[in-house]
């Protein structure tokens, strides 16, 4: 990860915690609003995907959080939908972090915390990949998430 995507990480962060998850992030065409400025931006950043599935996966998690996920909807559905998917991966769109996967990481940041240990145990590789996300988030001004009952030696 180069150090423009560690400032990319904290924009994202930051965009989030001022409400910007109000506004649409990735339009349908692409063409205006975060999404624009953000593909150019990241230009040749490995955070968009470096092959072309990995960028078409990227753009199709960008528009699932703007469609499933806005505010309001919520749902247990949407989390085992993310979870089926994160079931033989990483990552959101393969074996390396992309923008995505930190669009949706300050998404999810509040429902997550507020959730029982029984209610994450039907999730489980939606909090595995939460945990991961939070241990390499640069300079993450949240509190760390206990994501098991018992200490794991």
């Amino acid at each position: 990860m180069s150090r423009g995507d560690v400032h990319v990480m904290r924009a994202v962060a930051s965009a989030h915690k001022i409400g910007a998850d109000s506004k649409k992030i990735c339009p349908d065409d692409f063409k205006e609003g975060l999404c624009s400025g953000m593909f150019k931006v990241l230009e040749g950043s490995s955070l968009l995907g470096k092959t072309y599935l990995e960028k078409a996966l990227v753009r199709q998690w960008l528009q699932f959080k703007e469609n499933m996920m806005s505010a309001g909807r919520q749902e247990a559905s949407t989390l085992q939908i993310l979870n089926q998917s994160l079931a033989d991966r990483t990552f959101l769109a393969g074996d390396e972090v992309t923008i995505a996967d930190f669009v949706i990481f300050h998404s999810l940041d509040s429902q997550l915390r507020d959730m029982s240990f029984q209610e994450r145990e039907q999730i489980v590789h939606v909090s595995r990949w939460f945990s991961h996300l939070a241990t390499i988030q640069p300079s993450s001004s949240s509190l760390p998430l206990l994501l098991s009952r018992t200490m794991l030696y």
